[in-house]
């Protein structure tokens, strides 16, 4: 900075002290343009220049005019000098702003940790009620910071209703009853500020009933006009973190509704099914079984969905059916895996065994975690030759894209004493175990997953890779390997930490320490709170919870 900046920043310093508004003003439009810069930084802060630079801004000089609106912009959206200097002012002309425009303009606000951001962030929400921008204001609405819960409580009366709803939502997200109270209201009138789904999923997000009852509503009313419902309310009934009878027999209405020819009635029932693979019990394990037997071709995935609920009684008998229907002499790969799965469920060795031996003269099916049940079965037999060959066929026709077989491969050939170093392996398959892990419904055989799992913290022990290495183990009923590796992300921070603590319960539930699977239960609720997420394991731990 020049002497004569300095000096002119000093007088500046001296007419605010003095009160000399008029003359800060006036500086505006100094012959210098450090000193018009400085004057602009110095009226911020200073609400009571309003009258003067709205003078100002409709006055001839253009400069002056233009320096004036934007120390208005910065006072009317409490933008100080300290966030001024290193963002700039984004707002100046809000009303006018493009929603790219916005959405960069927010990235500087977002920075902020001032409770006084909340009404750039409401604003912009309330400007595009549907878009990125929006997404972005209201996805930062979710972060606390200090004194957010004090300013959101003040406004929860606000004329505007776009601001009412916003304050709702950031207690409710802080897990301040009265957000939710105000949301239902906001709900029960129809007030579409921020979009109904935005309300509702707060509200499930929360634990409160409210919500969970406005999907259900809607997903009975459409199955009664015999309109498929929306797969995403599906989805989210499925993973409300509060386990009811109501939602399962509404999940199962949603599947077997007569739809006729109407669009999207796959999608509709794909998602039911998925979400009772989560929160379905006996009840839906029979009722599938039931359905699947009128068309065993079409409604092979509803078989599964049974498999992975059904207890052992229940396996042995759908294993019978299914070798029965799916089992003939002109079965495909698939359908034998289908078969060889829930002998293996069942606890049925000899049958197992005799099913992969049929598999194994077939051409490999394209999903590898149903190549993976032949292999699996012979390396756990004692059999690393026969895997070996089995998995070298699968590979030559490409069935693996994604490289787990060729792990098993690997494994196949040290354990048969051939090289091993001719199969690729990656160096993580996290993604590829957890889509397994979170979906019990493919039926894939547990010991993939492991695999998949532990190699992958082999080589990188990240937190996520260890959470999904627990609940690998679980799915592989290794109930102590799964809580003794999950403790282990018990203290820490990271993206996914509910679905750690979900497992945690559920192995601890096998095992039968009550109190530790209610303790962790606690944590696990606690943390849905903080982090404002839905947790995508609540509705299978609640089921496993009820397990007798």
């Amino acid at each position: 900075m020049t002497c004569l900046a300095t000096l002119a920043f000093a007088a500046l310093a001296l007419a605010a002290c003095a009160g000399d508004d008029e003359a800060l003003v006036a500086r505006l439009g100094a012959d210098e343009w450090r000193e018009r810069e400085e004057a602009m930084l110095a009226c911020l802060g200073r609400p009571q220049l309003k009258p003067l630079l709205e003078a100002a801004a409709t006055g001839a000089d253009a400069e002056i005019a233009w320096r004036a609106r934007w120390a208005l912009g910065c006072l009317d959206w409490n933008i100080d000098a300290p966030l001024a200097k290193r963002a700039g002012n984004p707002f100046e002309n809000f009303a006018t702003l493009t929603e790219d425009e916005l959405q960069m303009g927010l990235q500087s606000v977002m920075n902020d940790q001032r409770p006084e951001r909340l009404a750039v962030l409401l604003q912009a929400a309330k400007r595009f009620p549907e878009g990125p921008a929006r997404d972005a204001a209201l996805a930062d609405l979710r972060t606390p910071v200090a004194g957010d819960s004090a300013w959101a409580a003040a406004r929860l009366a606000s004329e505007d209703p776009a601001t009412r709803t916003g304050a709702a939502l950031i207690l409710a997200w802080r897990n301040d009853k009265r957000g939710a109270e105000a949301l239902k209201k906001d709900l029960a009138s129809g007030n579409p500020a921020f979009g109904k789904q935005a309300v509702i999923d707060a509200l499930i997000a929360m634990g409160d009933p409210a919500g969970l009852e406005s999907l259900l509503v809607s997903v009975r009313d459409a199955v009664k006009r015999n309109a498929p419902p929306d797969p995403e309310d599906l989805r989210k009934i499925a993973q409300a973190p509060i386990g009811t009878a109501e939602v399962e027999e509404a999940l199962l209405q949603a599947l077997e509704g007569d739809y006729g020819a109407a669009a999207g009635a796959g999608p509709s029932r794909s998602a039911a099914l998925e979400g009772l693979a989560r929160c379905g019990g006996p009840k839906t394990a029979a009722r599938l079984a039931a359905w699947w037997e009128g068309d065993p071709d079409a409604r092979d995935e509803a078989l599964t969905v049974a498999a992975a609920l059904a207890d052992k009684g229940a396996l042995n008998v759908l294993a019978q059916k299914a070798a029965a229907k799916l089992g003939g002499e002109k079965a495909t790969p698939d359908q034998l895996f289908t078969v060889a799965a829930l002998q293996r469920l069942a606890g049925d060795k000899d049958a197992h065994r005799a099913t992969i031996d049929r598999m194994a003269a077939l051409e490999p099916p394209a999903a590898p975690e149903r190549a993976a049940e032949v292999a699996l079965g012979y390396m756990d037999d004692g059999k690393p030759g026969d895997a070996l060959e089995y998995l070298t066929k699968a590979l030559k026709k490409g069935a693996d894209p994604n490289g787990e077989l060729a792990l098993l491969a690997s494994e196949a050939a040290k354990a048969a004493k051939t090289d091993a170093r001719k199969f690729p392996i990656m160096p993580n398959y996290n993604n590829e175990a957890w889509e397994l892990v979170t979906h019990p419904e493919k039926l894939a055989p547990p010991g993939l997953a492991v695999r998949l799992a532990e190699h992958t913290v082999k080589m990188d022990e990240d937190l996520a890779h260890r959470g999904t290495l627990g609940a690998s183990y679980f799915r592989a009923g290794r109930y102590e390997d799964s809580v003794k590796t999950l403790e282990q992300n018990l203290e820490t921070y990271y993206f996914g930490k509910e679905e750690d603590f979900a497992f945690m319960v559920m192995s601890y539930k096998r095992l039968g320490r009550i109190e530790d699977a209610h303790r962790i239960e606690v944590k696990c609720r606690e943390w849905e709170a903080k982090s404002a997420k839905v947790n995508p394991m609540r509705a299978e731990m609640e089921r496993v919870l009820r397990e007798p």
